[in-house]
């Protein structure tokens, strides 16, 4: 197993917990399962950063499983409005007949901010269950009303039913496949126009394309800050650009480089001496057989 391979295995394990604990309460957010992984202290290390450089995102693991993803995470103020909602919508249950007329009496010009949050259909079979606020679960605003629509229509007496369904056990998450689809390509090294930060060295980025010519013809036009330095023709381009990428990261004269703009290490680029990514480049190439 390569390096990124045994990544990516630890991945799929840390999302298989991550299901099946509180933080998930119905969608899975990609900053709550980093969050998740922080926490454990076989996960740490599980990041956004990891999970672009091995190229297996979040919202491609809750695709395998059928998992409801959101891209941000509720905001605290979202969530305490809705249980400020459900509050009082439950207290006006309790002190009418019409529902609705006293709903657009005690909220005013809230009413349509409040229909939003939750159906006033819905808010009958909230009271019989004795929902409270509290046990509301952290969503996005869009998906209160769906929730509020599902415990009625399945007849659900408590939110962690609604979890529970929302997790969806009875798809499994597969195995990872240990022989993946591939397509032919090229590998290249670029010199990027990056300052290195070490005396003596340069700043490469590694990577693969799919036409070398046209990558090459555009150059000028796309890509001034970098030249080409190396290309290599591969029959299985995906698989060895994940084994160059590991190859630069195992050599002891490669340094990893942080991109200035975004204050991340880039999996792609590399501090490495001036003279010595050819060696490395060709050392691999050599490997392949």
């Amino acid at each position: 197993m390569s390096v990124n391979e045994n990544h990516r295995a630890k991945i799929e394990i840390a999302f298989r917990e991550y299901l099946n604990s509180d933080y998930f309460q119905g969608h899975v957010y990609p900053g709550q399962f980093y969050e998740f992984c922080k926490q454990k202290r076989e996960f740490e290390k599980i990041n956004h950063t990891l999970c672009n450089r091995v190229q297996l995102s979040v919202e491609r693991l809750a695709m395998r499983v059928d998992a409801s993803f959101r891209r941000n995470a509720p905001l605290d103020s979202t969530v305490n409005q809705a249980k400020q909602y459900l509050k009082i919508a439950l207290e006006c249950t309790e002190n009418t007949t019409n529902l609705s007329r006293e709903l657009r009496t005690c909220l005013g010009d809230k009413f349509g901010d409040f229909t939003k949050y939750l159906p006033v259909k819905t808010i009958e079979y909230m009271h019989s269950i004795g929902l409270k606020p509290n046990e509301l679960p952290a969503l996005v605003r869009d998906d209160y009303p769906k929730f509020f629509r599902k415990m009625q229509m399945e007849g659900y007496q408590k939110t962690s039913q609604y979890v529970e369904y929302m997790r969806n056990e009875t798809i499994p998450l597969p195995l990872r496949e240990t022989v993946q689809q591939d397509e032919s390509g090229f590998l290249y090294c670029f010199i990027s126009n990056h300052a290195a930060r070490t005396k003596g060295y340069v700043v490469v980025k590694i990577g693969r394309t799919k036409r070398a010519l046209s990558r090459i013809l555009s150059h000028k036009s796309s890509w001034d800050e970098h030249r080409v330095m190396l290309l290599a023709y591969t029959s299985a381009v995906k698989n060895n650009e994940e084994k160059l990428i590991a190859h630069f990261e195992s050599d002891p004269l490669t340094i990893s480089f942080y991109d200035p703009k975004t204050k991340r290490k880039s999996p792609e680029l590399f501090e490495i001496p001036a003279l010595y990514a050819n060696k490395l480049f060709a050392d691999f190439l050599e490997s392949l057989g």
